[in-house]
């Protein structure tokens, strides 16, 4: 499921809530500060570790003796 992060439209806080991604019209969630569901959707960055993942198995094939 991801994470989506929301910003209350009252207080101004941000927060973080799990989601399935099929649910077709979630209700908006609730702020866990004040409790108003006046809240927007923030546009979240993507992280992957995907290019760190790569260059430590190249480090290791490094390392290897040749066969």
């Amino acid at each position: 499921m991801p994470i989506f992060e929301y910003q209350c439209q009252q207080c101004q806080h941000r927060f973080e809530v799990l989601q399935r991604v099929r649910q077709e019209t979630p209700s908006p969630p609730t702020c866990p500060r004040c409790g108003s569901q006046e809240v927007q959707r923030l546009i979240s960055r993507f992280h992957s570790n995907a290019w760190s993942t790569f260059l430590d198995r190249l480090e290791s094939s490094l390392d290897r003796p040749p066969v």
